[in-house]
């Protein structure tokens, strides 16, 4: 059985750096059938997948470094941290607290990217979702690693839109392009495009 050496998990990771510095030039020109190839390689970075780590986990460990990014409390954080009054989280049907292009610009808290990418900042419909959630559900279930017959309303109605390539069930479209850019600008940041 053959063993993936130090090299060989760097080589991985710039490999998939390469990847999506493609792909978001092909989604730039319009192309946003890449979308699913975008998920998909952050889901490996990111994810852990049948007992193996997010690969940015093996990097860290085998480089002996930890990646921080600053992060902001979402509304409601800082309604419990006494920050903002209750009244302010009442009725509040979206938000997205973070966008990862600012994660290395500063924030409320400095934390591990795993910390982040699991921190449930997008509020959708009154449901809070995480980028690694998100990411997670359209590699997982929209197209990225396979298809699934069945997805639950949630999650379909938050990444249902044109542009994200799953736009073909009985679903109407959201319209969250908000999230869509973000997630191509943070892409780009993450990367140095």
């Amino acid at each position: 059985m053959a063993t993936l050496t130090k090299e060989g998990y760097l080589a991985e990771f710039l490999d998939i750096r390469e990847k999506l510095k493609d792909f978001l030039l092909f989604i730039g020109k319009g192309r946003n059938t890449y979308f699913k190839d975008v998920s998909l390689k952050l889901r490996i970075l990111y994810c852990s997948k049948s007992g193996n780590k997010p690969l940015i986990s093996e990097i860290e460990e085998l480089f002996e470094f930890k990646m921080f990014v600053y992060i902001f409390f979402t509304i409601q954080e800082k309604v419990d941290k006494g920050l903002l009054s209750a009244s302010l989280a009442d009725g509040l049907v979206f938000e997205q607290t973070n966008s990862p292009v600012g994660w290395f610009e500063g924030g409320n808290a400095l934390v591990d990217i795993n910390t982040a990418l699991a921190h449930e900042e997008v509020r959708f419909n009154n449901k809070m979702y995480s980028y690694k959630s998100i990411v997670e559900v359209h590699a997982d279930k929209m197209g990225g690693a396979h298809v699934d017959k069945n997805v639950k309303d949630e999650d379909l109605s938050l990444h249902q839109f044109y542009g994200w390539g799953f736009t073909n069930c009985s679903k109407s479209n959201t319209g969250l392009s908000k999230i869509n850019n973000n997630i191509n600008r943070y892409s780009r940041r993450i990367y140095n495009i």
